[in-house]
């Protein structure tokens, strides 16, 4: 139940000394459909005890039913933010491992790029100290019909991995290989 406090709290805004990627953070665990599903369900038992227990007349609220109908609702909102707190807990964890999973293929990416630098400077260096030159080359942004440019920024959407293109920038090589300085 704490950790879902805590979620909610950081979600709202509300929590203290709280720094902003935090809260992103733990926005994130809400995005969850059975996690909104029981906020929602909490925040309208929430609403029942303070708005509609209150808003009967006293002898109502000092009746057993009521004391009974509240002690239950009570116990209902537990149950539900303990379970709240469990699956909100499973979304950021599935969320970190599926990011230390893109950060491990980035590092076998980084590997490979280097290790092929790696390879075509050792073969030129064994066959006479000539390296092949890779220029700049000309691009344009314009896209078909079906496709939408839009440039990086830094962010990227989830939905959307798999389907980015990039353009790049270098890489058509030289006709005539130079030698190395």
């Amino acid at each position: 139940m704490a950790f879902f406090e805590q979620v909610e709290e950081s979600a709202k805004g509300r929590a203290a000394n709280e720094r902003p990627v935090t809260r992103r953070i733990m926005k994130l665990a809400l995005t969850d459909a059975d996690v909104k599903r029981l906020t929602d369900s909490i925040l309208e038992l929430e609403n029942e005890m303070d708005v509609g227990l209150s808003a009967r007349r006293p002898a109502f609220k000092a009746s057993p039913l009521a004391v009974e109908l509240k002690s239950k609702l009570e116990a209902e909102r537990k149950r539900m933010a303990e379970e709240a707190g469990v699956r909100a807990k499973a979304k950021l964890e599935y969320e970190r491992d599926s990011l230390r999973d893109l950060l491990t293929q980035a590092l076998r990416i980084k590997i490979e790029v280097s290790r092929k630098e790696r390879e075509v400077l050792e073969g030129a260096l064994t066959h006479g100290g000539r390296v092949e030159e890779l220029h700049n080359y000309r691009y344009t942004v314009a896209v078909s019909d079906e496709h939408l440019y839009w440039p990086y920024n830094g962010e990227f959407w989830r939905d959307e991995l798999g389907t980015y293109t990039y353009t790049l920038t270098k890489g058509c090589q030289d006709t005539g290989a130079r030698a190395i300085p």
